[in-house]
């Protein structure tokens, strides 16, 4: 079963020191409340609550030590170069967007999922993504491929607003936004058109963009 924790984003920051990070995203230090206050009483308090809840191990002379199942699950987050985003906005509900980050580190893929205030880790990225895939491209997707002008679409039919987007850190970046209509996603085409896509479309290009292939 692969390692899953949930902790805020200030402990993500302390567990990344301790862990010599090459790379934090700057969307989990903008979560955090400005840690410069007060600093080493923070800082303090953050350790030991990893060594309450097992993520850091103390021994008797108050070295540190990382858990070695924790390890494995950071070192994407701190040390790959590539990553990828959702967004996923249900039209219908007064509620923030679903919002998931994939770190992608020689191999390994680490799936995290933001809240207002905790960072859900979980191991097994790929699952994650096939997981979003299949719940975004249903077996029954229903394809329409015509183009649309945007003022022409139905907005009472619209259900869902998705971004997608990756980073190769330092290199390059790609986005791209679609809206879910009568059970079909469209993409802008050019200005103020639509264009539906078929499954194998969408699936290529969430491919394309969740996983950099």
């Amino acid at each position: 079963m692969e390692k899953k924790i949930q902790i805020c984003p200030e402990e993500l920051f302390f567990l990344g020191k301790e862990m010599g990070a090459k790379y934090i995203d700057y969307d989990y230090i903008r979560m955090m409340p400005d840690i410069q206050i007060q600093f080493p009483m923070r800082e303090k308090e953050i350790m030991a609550s990893l060594v309450r809840n097992g993520l850091l191990l103390e021994d008797f002379s108050g070295n540190m030590e990382l858990d070695e199942e924790i390890e494995k699950l950071l070192k994407p987050v701190f040390f790959g170069a590539f990553e990828s985003e959702l967004f996923l906005t249900d039209t219908g509900k007064q509620e923030a967007p679903e919002r998931y980050k994939f770190h992608f580190h020689q191999g390994e893929i680490t799936q995290v999922k933001l809240d207002n205030t905790y960072l859900l880790i979980s191991g097994g990225g790929e699952d994650g993504l096939k997981a979003l895939k299949n719940r975004l491209l249903p077996e029954d997707y229903p394809e329409h491929e015509k183009e649309i002008p945007m003022d022409e679409m139905e907005t009472e039919l619209i259900s869902h607003l998705l971004i997608l987007k990756n980073m190769l850190i330092g290199k390059q970046a790609a986005e791209s936004q679609f809206l879910k209509m009568a059970g079909t996603w469209y993409v802008g085409k050019e200005e103020n058109v639509a264009q539906g896509l078929t499954r194998e479309a969408m699936r290529q290009r969430f491919v394309r963009l969740m996983m950099g292939e």
